[in-house]
């Protein structure tokens, strides 16, 4: 009698293992459904990378190509960020897109397309003010590769570009001048006087002014022998004589832009 008793109590035990193991066999199998599912009705990337071209060329009315993709990874959640720049031009002059998951599942896009358009404007109004002190320089303004609210459109003039970077954005002026006869003092007075004008036309700014013997800036500068501006990126300081900056003025993180209705 003892002996049938435990015969069956090892076949109920082995009864209830399998049904554990069908029943977490089957959960599995289930959640692996439900995650192959989802995946599938996912994008692909190179259909996401179209999306976001086509995102642009919507918006502006031209056609964009990428330089550089970063897909959403568990180090970059919910973001893809492209730099992309206009269709058949220098892909090392390029904008920042970028193309956000909300948590309700809605696509939502900003890019800087607007101030990379706008970078022209600021060497208009700034290289003069530069030129007015060292007429025979170079100059580079620019800033980061910033997004904008998703209102900044073609349409958007300077001047209201201009009121929004007054609150968000750090413009950088570089100076590069051949070391004549002038001392440093004379050229540090050149620079507080040359800085104070820029001040009055950028809230947030930041300057550089770089010196080389006419010999180095003749070969490293305007001839440009490190191909440094087809390149889009910072000329050589390697031989540098003379090295100045300045920064001005505070970003306002809270500060929202709202568009005027």
């Amino acid at each position: 009698m003892k002996i049938r008793m435990r015969i069956k109590k090892k076949f109920i035990l082995v009864g209830i293992c399998l049904i554990i193991v069908m029943t977490t066999g089957g959960c599995e199998k289930m959640y692996n459904d439900y995650v192959k599912k989802k995946q599938e009705e996912l994008p692909s990337r190179e259909e996401v990378k179209q999306e976001m071209l086509n995102h642009l060329q919507e918006k502006y009315g031209e056609e964009f190509e990428c330089a550089t993709i970063e897909y959403k990874s568990w180090s970059q959640s919910g973001m893809e960020q492209m730099e992309a720049y206009p269709k058949g031009s220098n892909p090392n002059y390029n904008f920042a897109l970028d193309r956000k998951t909300n948590e309700d599942g809605s696509i939502t896009y900003e890019d800087g397309y607007v101030g990379f358009l706008m970078e022209e404007k600021y060497v208009e109004l700034l290289e003069p003010v530069v030129k007015e002190y060292f007429p025979e320089s170079t100059v580079w303004v620019g800033y980061n590769k910033y997004t904008y609210p998703e209102a900044f459109t073609k349409e958007t003039t300077f001047e209201e570009f201009q009121e929004y970077a007054g609150k968000k954005i750090r413009i950088g002026i570089g100076v590069y001048i051949p070391m004549k006869l002038e001392s440093e003092e004379e050229v540090a007075k050149k620079i507080e006087a040359m800085g104070s004008k820029l001040k009055e036309l950028l809230p947030i700014g930041r300057i550089t002014v770089t010196g080389y013997s006419e010999e180095a800036y003749q070969t490293d500068i305007v001839e440009d022998i490190y191909q440094v501006r087809n390149s889009n990126s910072a000329y050589p300081t390697k031989n540098e004589i003379y090295n100045y900056k300045q920064s001005w003025g505070e970003i306002d993180f809270d500060y929202e832009y709202r568009e005027e209705k």
